[in-house]
């Protein structure tokens, strides 16, 4: 079964959130599930997320994929939001 991206802990939404609020909120949140048992196994991953705002959420699934060996890691994303002035 190919290695797997899910959420350990729930999180409160991060729309209201500061940058740096956002990444305490989803650091640890994600784990991966059958992950490789083999050097050979591990490989590439290639992540998608639809919008790109401080990129929290794509920091923690590539901290679970690389703490569960993936040598390289990918990003797309297909908009990118405009970061609220939180001063």
């Amino acid at each position: 079964m190919p290695q797997r991206l899910v959420r350990r802990l729930e999180t409160r939404t991060r729309t209201a959130l500061t940058p740096e609020a956002r990444l305490a909120n989803v650091a640890g949140a994600l784990e991966t599930r059958n992950p490789a048992r083999t050097s050979a196994a591990v490989g590439t991953r290639m992540l998608a997320d639809d919008v790109f705002t401080t990129g929290a959420t794509l920091l923690a699934a590539a901290a679970a994929f690389a703490a569960a060996g993936e040598r390289e890691i990918g990003a797309v994303t297909f908009g990118r939001a405009g970061v609220p002035d939180f001063i």
